[in-house]
This record gives structure tokens, sequence and C-alpha cells, in this order.
């Protein structure tokens, strides 16, 4: 396994954030893989992810970690690889 992926996997199993955006991603890969839209169930994960963030946002002293930036910098590249029409929610 890769240097990025096997540092990836362990802040997925020590962060709540980063590990709801795992599940998410593979979710919704799953769904996508399917040709379906992004499963409510990753739709989910995501908005959970969302919700600690924010959470953690509120507080200086746990807004910058490893794992709210990655669990940030995931949400983002999720959503860029997603063609606009893929997504379950719409704007």
């Amino acid at each position: 396994m890769g240097r990025l992926r096997t540092h990836w996997l362990s802040l997925a199993t020590q962060d709540r954030a980063f590990f709801h955006v795992a599940l998410s991603h593979y979710a919704g890969n799953y769904g996508l893989s399917r040709s379906e839209r992004d499963p409510m169930e990753a739709v989910r994960f995501r908005m959970e992810a969302m919700k600690i963030i924010n959470e953690r946002l509120a507080i200086v002293k746990t807004a910058l970690t490893d794992g709210t930036l990655g669990t940030v910098a995931s949400l983002a590249s999720y959503e860029v690889s997603i063609p606009h029409g893929e997504r379950g929610l719409r704007c």
C-alpha cells in the first residue's frame, strides 16, 4: 500500500470526521459504479462529517488539526470529482 493511502487509512481510523468522509466516499463510489446517483447513505455520512467540522471550527484549539484539514480537503475533492448531474442533492 502506498504511503499516502496508508496515512489516509490511519487518519480515517483515528479521526471521527475523516471516518465519516471515508464512508461517504465508499458509499458514493459504489453508487456511481452502479450508474446510480449519489446514494443517500453517502450524503448522510458527508453531512455528519460537516457537522463535526462545524463543531471543531467553533473552538480555536480543534480548528486546525490534521483530521479537520484532511476532512475538508477530502470533502472538496469529492465534490469536484462528481459530475454536476450525478449528485444526490441539487441546489
